[in-house]
């Protein structure tokens, strides 16, 4: 059974070789849900690539935030200025 990215897009099935998302960028900015860390060996960003095709660039930083406190310079706003210039998504 395909699984549905999208209601208006076609559906994509998992192995697929040419998908919409192939050779695209996604970077990835995020707290400890994004960031790959001792307690999972996959998140959700690892799924999502795996079905879309898409190439991902993390940047997540776990205990940080929207605003800033004692992490500062790691809050989402900081990190936008990092993401390479190649980014699709």
């Amino acid at each position: 059974m395909p699984l549905i990215i999208d209601e208006y897009e076609e559906s994509y099935s998992i192995g697929k070789e040419t998908r919409k998302w192939h050779d695209k960028l996604w970077v990835a900015i995020g707290d400890s849900l994004t960031e790959v860390n001792a307690k999972t060996s996959k998140n959700y960003c690892d799924y999502i690539s795996e079905v879309s095709g898409i190439s991902i660039k993390n940047m997540g930083v776990s205990g940080t935030g929207y605003m800033k406190f004692h992490n500062v310079g790691n809050a989402f706003y900081d990190r936008v200025q990092n993401v390479p210039q190649n980014a699709d998504v």
